[in-house]
């Protein structure tokens, strides 16, 4: 077994007591899933929005997890 790192450990705590880190984080996650479903909603994705999309590189088979 391994020890952690302890200066990703510290880099992680650092950051989440940034806050204009963590906004700036949780609005590119969100415009990049908005980016995401806009381009399976055009390409013809049967239900955009679930949390899980399984498909094929190059093919239009779409599958839908039913995890929510």
């Amino acid at each position: 077994m391994s020890s952690p790192n302890i200066f990703a450990m510290r880099a992680a705590r650092a950051s989440l007591g940034d806050e204009a880190f963590l906004v700036d984080t949780g609005r590119r996650i969100i415009a990049s899933r908005k980016r995401i479903t806009d381009e399976l909603q055009r390409l013809g994705s049967p239900t955009p929005g679930r949390k899980h999309l399984c498909f094929r590189y190059g093919a239009r088979r779409w599958h839908n997890s039913t995890s929510s």
